[in-house]
């Protein structure tokens, strides 16, 4: 059993008294969730943040904001998807996150939406984050090396997406931030059993939104849907991935890290014993995402830059 740091602890003791999603409708967690925003902080001032629409395809298009740290050109594109579990959240709950990224990496970031069940089950939202992947690429990017990110369904968006592309034979990915990363369906598993009643996230909440996202239970194995059942992970970009100890989803979060290794992946595996799920979220309250997020900023910067001339000039932004 992990002990949380005092912080954590004082936050889990809140989260405990408050009604579960698992007693909510879709709409109902939806709008209890944007009162957890203020746990995020506001995040640095950057030098312009720009609200875009991006289109995914038959009619689709999905919000985003895009931050410019500073005037000068980024040299990387980073892609960020927002957790919830592909029920809840938004681009602006996970503002302070997007603006900490752009600050300190000084890359150009993506904050995207995209379709949640249940009123588009699974696949919208692995479609949608593909094709805002394929957009950067070929309408922002401009030969810039990209990075796929995002956290806990919003991670299982982003490595789904880079197995996707190396499917596809593109567009190249320079990097995986994989954040407390959804990898599998299996409620079974070491850290489910005994973190099943886990505040702010349980067995119960991972059913839920299971049962929202991918209600045929069978179509949970497709490997868009659980990544570490996919065949061949190999030639998939290198990984930054976290682990929260406290979290249902630390097992299946190990394995996939080991499961990217074993087939040849560069893996990073960073493991925070005293939180649980949700912390990078709550940057206001809990000094660890933070420190997750200068970590991330660090490799963002090392990315070489890619000759700009390699697929034509970065968009105005």
């Amino acid at each position: 059993m992990s002990t949380l740091n005092p912080k954590m602890q004082a936050l889990v003791e809140l989260f405990a008294e408050a009604k579960g999603f698992p007693e909510m409708t879709a709409p109902e967690a939806r709008e209890a969730s944007e009162a957890g925003i203020p746990l995020a902080g506001d995040g640095p001032a950057v030098d312009s943040v720009e609200e875009i629409e991006i289109p995914t395809g038959h009619g689709h298009h999905v919000g985003a904001r895009v931050y410019r740290p500073t005037a000068d050109e980024p040299t990387t594109v980073v892609i960020w998807f927002h957790g919830g579990g592909w029920v809840i959240g938004s681009p602006k709950a996970d503002d302070a996150i997007c603006r900490t990224i752009a600050a300190e990496s000084g890359a150009l970031v993506v904050n995207a939406d995209y379709r949640h069940a249940p009123e588009e089950p699974f696949p919208a939202a692995t479609d949608d984050a593909f094709a805002v992947l394929r957009w950067v690429d070929e309408h922002l990017a401009g030969g810039r090396p990209i990075v796929l990110s995002g956290s806990s369904a919003g991670a299982n968006l982003a490595t789904v997406s880079a197995l996707r592309a190396k499917e596809a034979d593109g567009p190249a990915v320079a990097l995986q931030v994989l954040i407390y990363p959804v990898t599998d369906h299996d409620f079974e598993t070491p850290s489910y059993v005994e973190f099943a009643a886990q505040p702010p996230l349980g067995r119960g909440e991972m059913e839920w939104f299971w049962g929202h996202y991918v209600p045929d239970v069978a179509d949970r194995d497709h490997p868009y849907a659980s990544p570490l059942k996919a065949e061949d992970l190999s030639g998939l970009p290198p990984a930054y991935l976290t682990v929260a100890g406290a979290d249902p989803l630390y097992s299946e979060g190990l394995a996939y890290a080991d499961a990217l290794k074993a087939a040849g992946v560069e893996v990073t595996v960073r493991e925070d014993a005293d939180v649980t799920h949700g912390y990078v979220n709550f940057l206001a309250a809990v000094d660890t995402g933070n420190e997750v997020l200068t970590e991330i900023a660090a490799l963002i910067r090392a990315i070489p830059a890619t000759p700009r001339g390699a697929s034509g000039e970065p968009a105005q932004i």
